[in-house]
């Protein structure tokens, strides 16, 4: 299903999803490292626009960025992934600012990460090459607000309440009117999201660029799609078991692989229909969900956790490969509701999404991080 080299159809356009916590700053075309020969930000920018000049199949480019809400459930993740940097701020204001030696010095300050995206979306659309509409997104002062290199453009049904790229991306790909589309990112939240959307997409297909400059893939996801041979109604329920099973703000699980936990989802994928339905958590969907957790664990007619807890610690299993607890299980499940309402409304310009404190998250040290269990580890009968 994956291939190495550039597949030989014809690209409309190109939808360019752009991390600034990464050392590398992917293009439409290639791969831009922050090397020694480009010490500021004039020859990085510079250079980010002879790729896109040269991106050749391509008619229009989009490039969205990821928001940075002070009080997001990545809030705490991104907190870790700092720790040791000291953050450095630099005023983006001009194209000679020099880029530092130790680049996360740099964006561990938030307001470094806010002015780059800004800086950079206002320099694709001014430098935009002549013959390609460039379209920019996330990386402005307002959330919702949208430019394009071309003045004709529409982007009002563009305009989104999104904090992540990756959801941005399913509202272009759900928006546009052309038969290909290109996304480029190294994301398997974009991959599953791709695939759970694409029955909403009017274009005929949709690839997706991964992998290295040296080792770059293009998947079709199109042909995964027709390769599954799921329902729709069961493929929009995949962002539930990603979330579920592990995802960038939600737990894995010990013992488990995706691969073990897909060979259950196929048999009871309607035990997630609940996940990410509605603001609103109902004693249903935890109970569906709880039995579809005891099934990973070869449990079939039970929805006790902790009766699977004992039971394999009984026959001699460690505890870090034992399943969590009923309280750890329900506060995970929670956890995972909210992340899969997130994916399922990435259809939608402006999502409805209750508070996370809601859903088992609380606030630490300024950052939103996910509740700890309440109950002992030990496996006991409840």
């Amino acid at each position: 299903m994956l291939r190495s080299s550039t597949p030989t159809v014809k690209w409309d356009f190109c939808i360019f999803c752009q991390d600034t916590n990464l050392k590398e700053s992917v293009s439409s075309v290639t791969t831009l490292k922050m090397s020694e020969q480009i010490l500021d930000l004039s020859k990085y920018d510079q250079e980010v626009h002879v790729r896109l000049a040269v991106a050749h199949s391509f008619q229009r480019i989009d490039v969205l960025f990821d928001r940075y809400h002070e009080h997001s459930i990545k809030g705490g993740t991104r907190k870790r992934r700092e720790k040791g940097s000291v953050a450095i701020k630099r005023p983006v204001t001009n194209r000679d600012l020099p880029l530092p030696a130790k680049w996360e010095n740099f964006i561990a300050h938030q307001d470094n990460k806010t002015d780059l995206p800004r800086f950079l979306s206002q320099q694709l659309i001014l430098r935009a090459p002549a013959n390609k509409t460039i379209v920019a997104e996330g990386g402005f002062s307002d959330d919702e607000w949208v430019e394009a290199s071309d003045p004709t453009f529409d982007t009002d049904s563009l305009e989104a309440k999104h904090e992540e790229a990756d959801t941005r991306i399913i509202l272009h790909c759900i928006r546009s009117r052309v038969e290909t589309i290109v996304v480029s990112a190294r994301d398997t939240d974009v991959l599953i999201l791709l695939i759970a959307y694409f029955h909403r997409m009017p274009c005929q297909q949709i690839w997706m660029k991964a992998g290295t400059a040296k080792d770059r893939k293009y998947i079709p996801i199109h042909a995964v799609v027709e390769k599954l041979q799921m329902e729709e109604e069961v493929l929009e329920l995949l962002p539930g078991f990603h979330a579920l099973t592990g995802s960038d703000s939600t737990s894995y699980i010990a013992g488990h692989t995706k691969k073990t936990c897909w060979n259950v989802f196929r048999q009871h994928s309607h035990l997630l229909k609940g996940l990410g339905e509605g603001p609103e958590f109902s004693d249903s969907t935890i109970m569906d969900a709880k039995v579809f957790f005891c099934k990973l664990y070869g449990a079939i007619n039970t929805n006790n956790i902790n009766e699977v807890r004992l039971g394999m610690f009984v026959k001699g299993m460690t505890i870090e490969r034992l399943p969590p607890t009923r309280d750890a299980l329900k506060f995970h499940i929670q956890r995972v509701h909210f992340q899969t309402l997130v994916w399922r409304q990435a259809h939608l310009q402006y999502p409805v999404l209750p508070p996370p404190e809601n859903m088992e998250w609380k606030t630490m040290c300024l950052f939103l991080n996910s509740c700890r269990c309440l109950q002992f580890q030990m496996p006991v009968r409840s």
